[in-house]
């Protein structure tokens, strides 16, 4: 089950030039924010999934 795959897709990829999100820890942020407010994950998962 691929719980941050659609982070890397197109839209989310547009979605963040839209927001002028352009540094890795803005993208993380703005993923993370993103996934908090559609599913419940824990930090550690988040990060499990960016940083493995």
């Amino acid at each position: 089950m691929k719980l941050f795959h659609h982070c890397e897709c197109i839209t989310f990829n547009l979605h963040l030039q839209k927001a002028q999100i352009k540094t890795h820890l803005n993208r993380l942020e703005a993923c993370k924010s993103l996934h908090s407010k559609s599913r419940r994950t824990s930090l550690y998962g988040f990060k499990k999934q960016h940083h493995n």
